[in-house]
C-alpha cells in the first residue's frame, strides 16, 4: 500500500507524492523516481514493488507486536488480500 501522507521533492523542487508517479507519463516518473529508496519504500505500489517478490528471504515482524519473524509464506495461509492491504509496502 501507498504511503498517502508521504510527500518527496521533486527534481525541479516541487513537491510530489505516490499518486503524483502514477499521472501523466508514469513510466518516466516511476523510473526516475522509485530508484531512490525513500520513495520506492512509501510508494511501493506505484513503483511496482513488492519486498516478498524481490527478496525471497524478506522476513518481517506483525503489526500486533508479536514478535514471531514472517516470511512470504505468510501471505498465502489465508486472509491473502487483507494481510496484502496490511502489509505491502517497504519501510
Amino acid at each position: 500500500v501507498d504511503d498517502g501522507a508521504f510527500k518527496f521533492t521533486l527534481d525541479n523542487e516541487n513537491p510530489g507524492d505516490c499518486n503524483w508517479l502514477t499521472l501523466n507519463n508514469p513510466a518516466n516518473r516511476v523510473s526516475k523516481y522509485c530508484g531512490r529508496g525513500h520513495v520506492k519504500g512509501a510508494c511501493s505500489v506505484s513503483c511496482g514493488f513488492c519486498p516478498c517478490e524481490d527478496n525471497s528471504g524478506f522476513k518481517f515482524n506483525l503489526k500486533n507486536g508479536n514478535e514471531n519473524e514472517q516470511d512470504c509464506a505468510w501471505f498465502l495461509i489465508k486472509n491473502t488480500d487483507t494481510r496484502r492491504l496490511n502489509y505491502c509496502y517497504a519501510a
